[in-house]
């Protein structure tokens, strides 16, 4: 179709050339973070290898990530993927996530920035690796070298949580332990990185706190985000077990209670029994 490939050029011409060379005296621009790498090497003799590794399962490769990511306190984020589906290949690209986000307008924007901004810069690292998976093999290719940052204590500042601290705390949360309690904790533990290095506390904020327990701690006995309907769901659904009487409702079998009172008795099977047996008693 002449009309597709058309639209498909300019669709590939409108590309921004964002991939910026910050070199002194240079300035060129580029589509993609590969072709920036490239000039790098050849006209200003950087050094960024490339390193190939092969894993034998996607599970073996997300402990190598993890691993990856907590011993050199970087973080990547996916940037683009697609299928083969003749060669039966997923494809993932994944950027160092300091690399600038795709930034809508003002007027756009959904939710409101967060109080202590965003991890991404204004220019653009080199630091990304591409995944290919099958059913049988998975093969990483890594570039390792970062570009326009360092690996300082700034930068450590501005990592997420370890993925093992994170499902720490969720699992704290789902036990029931109040925030001000894990926070107090996770100020009082040791992150496992150098003293001089540690990241502060205030990544344990009541913020992240919060965020934490609302996306990985559900609380499975919340049937509905508004209260008065997760209640109602959750009588309908224990209705054997337990007496309710909502506002407006009259109960002639308790006439001192009001109209406007809503009452319930919950009760668990050993409650059940013991009250049985102690009628029967009497």
């Amino acid at each position: 179709n002449p009309l597709y490939l058309l639209l498909f050029e300019l669709s590939r011409a409108m590309v921004a050339h964002d991939k910026c060379c910050n070199e002194d005296g240079c300035g060129k621009q580029f589509k993609t973070i590969d072709k920036l790498r490239k000039h790098l090497v050849s006209e200003h003799q950087q050094h960024h290898p490339e390193e190939v590794l092969h894993f034998p399962s996607l599970d073996e490769y997300e402990k190598w990530k993890s691993t990856y990511e907590e011993d050199r306190l970087v973080k990547f984020i996916n940037s683009n993927r697609n299928y083969n589906k003749a060669k039966g290949e997923h494809v993932t690209y994944l950027v160092c996530n300091r690399n600038p986000s795709k930034k809508k307008s003002v007027s756009k924007r959904k939710r409101r920035p967060r109080d202590k901004g965003t991890v991404g810069m204004d220019k653009c690292c080199t630091c990304t690796f591409t995944l290919i998976s099958t059913d049988e093999w998975v093969k990483v290719t890594l570039y390792a070298s970062h570009y326009n940052h360092s690996l300082d204590k700034a930068h450590k500042k501005l990592l997420p949580l370890p993925t093992a601290v994170r499902d720490g705390i969720v699992v704290k949360m789902k036990s029931g332990v109040p925030l001000a309690i894990i926070k107090k904790q996770f100020q009082d533990a040791n992150i496992p990185v150098p003293e001089e290095d540690a990241r502060p506390v205030d990544m344990a904020s009541y913020d992240n706190l919060y965020y934490l327990k609302k996306t990985y701690a559900h609380d499975d006995h919340r049937k509905h985000p508004n209260d008065v309907l997760s209640v109602e769901k959750w009588i309908a659904e224990n209705s054997g077990d337990i007496y309710c009487k909502k506002q407006g409702e009259t109960d002639t079998d308790y006439p001192d209670v009001n109209d406007s009172d809503f009452m319930m008795v919950i009760a668990t099977d050993f409650h059940d029994e013991t009250l049985t047996r102690c009628a029967d008693a009497t």
